[in-house]
């Protein structure tokens, strides 16, 4: 009978344990979000000012889509500068 009331008491502990675990982990996520959406708001995109060349394997450079391929890297503008080079600058 001893050894059935020391089992229910280890079980017993063992499940208020994992209450406190799992409310813990609950409160970690939380707080995990909570900094990763302050974190969020601090990322900087950096943008090189010098110019950028890109070679196409291509044998036609359309300005554009050379000029839509700069915008995306974060440059201002792009032309065509030979039928297989586009130029990104700021």
């Amino acid at each position: 009978m001893k050894f059935l009331a020391v089992v229910l008491v280890v079980i017993l502990v063992a499940q208020l344990t994992v209450a406190d675990l799992k409310i813990s982990l609950s409160d970690l996520l939380q707080a995990r979000e909570e900094q990763h959406h302050v974190n969020i708001n601090k990322i900087e995109v950096l943008v090189a000012t010098q110019a950028l060349f890109i070679p196409t394997t291509i044998k036609t450079c359309l300005d554009s889509t050379c000029d839509a391929v700069c915008r995306a890297l974060g440059y201002s503008h792009g032309v065509c500068i030979s039928s297989s080079t586009c130029r990104c600058s700021n």
